[in-house]
């Protein structure tokens, strides 16, 4: 006989948020899901796995203090995470945010304020039957990953391939052991079969550039940030790391290209401000420039002209 999971409903949230949060719960319980749970540490979902409960993640656009992007990113970052189904709460009308979700890895978008029908379709599909063996399967292989026994975990994951509930992420979880035991010839072929997929996976495109920036190979980080920047050039994915990554290289025409460019953008206007600060910071030039650049991002078109200069020019 099969075994029984029972599946938990965890939302990364500001639960004091009631107007939205009730209905949610209310409705997930209509459903089946009776067990909600609102969760701030991401260890609680490494203690379920090993308590045999198959948690469906639910995270916020902003808990009330963090942005859920940055929220996301921590969370899917946890080697033992790669096979959980993950959904992103998103406002209705601002279709950026239900885009960038989708780009950097969650399986659906569940909108703000709630919508019924749609909400129930995307569910229906990332809830894996309690009693499908892939499921206990997918568990066990979740449980050598969280502890660190990479190696079991890779020969393990190809037997999910068959399975049309985990077979991408399957793929993806493989991949990040095969970077993260340096079996990088491996990890770039799979890596390149899976970016002929639509839509492209840019998480596995962001945590392959952090692998050569660790390793020090600059050039092959940029190249994969210029692929991220031209699948959603609207969104500046990992723009900071793409620009420190280019200053590295004293590629500064570049650099300041991409901050010219988040200037401009109303919706960048204060990231680019942050941004430049680092720059100038990068290239000797901190004393008192964080307080400055908030009152005056202006100073921005200075930097250009400045950056411009021979390196062998700056003092």
């Amino acid at each position: 006989m099969p075994v029984i999971f029972v599946p938990r409903v965890l939302i990364f949230a500001n639960k004091e948020e009631s107007v939205y949060f009730r209905p949610l719960k209310d409705f997930l319980f209509k459903m089946g899901l009776r067990d909600t749970t609102f969760i701030s540490d991401p260890r609680e979902i490494g203690k379920l796995i090993f308590d045999n409960i198959w948690p469906i993640v639910i995270v916020d656009h902003v808990d009330g203090h963090t942005d859920g992007m940055a929220v996301f990113d921590g969370i899917h970052k946890i080697l033992g995470h790669e096979l959980l189904p993950f959904l992103f709460l998103a406002p209705g009308d601002k279709s950026v945010y239900q885009q960038f979700a989708l780009s950097i890895g969650t399986l659906g978008i569940i909108k703000k304020p709630l919508q019924p029908n749609e909400a129930l379709a995307t569910l229906k599909k990332i809830i894996p039957s309690n009693t499908d063996p892939a499921t206990g399967y997918a568990l066990t292989v979740s449980k050598l990953m969280l502890r660190g026994e990479l190696g079991k975990a890779a020969a393990a994951l190809p037997k999910l391939f068959s399975s049309n509930v985990f077979k991408s992420s399957a793929e993806i979880a493989l991949t990040r052991c095969e970077i993260h035991l340096g079996q990088m010839v491996q990890a770039q072929a799979r890596l390149n079969q899976l970016l002929q997929k639509t839509p492209k996976n840019i998480r596995l495109l962001c945590e392959l550039a952090e692998y050569h920036i660790k390793n020090s190979q600059f050039e092959d980080a940029v190249k994969l940030y210029d692929e991220i920047h031209d699948l959603h050039p609207q969104m500046n994915i990992k723009v900071w790391d793409q620009i420190l990554m280019l200053i590295e290289l004293d590629r500064l025409d570049q650099a300041c290209s991409l901050l010219d460019g988040l200037l401009t953008d109303p919706t960048f206007k204060d990231l680019a401000t942050e941004g430049l600060t680092h720059l100038m910071s990068f290239v000797g030039m901190s004393q008192g420039i964080p307080g400055v650049l908030r009152s005056q991002p202006e100073l921005l078109k200075q930097f250009l002209t400045y950056a411009n200069v021979p390196p062998s020019a700056k003092g």
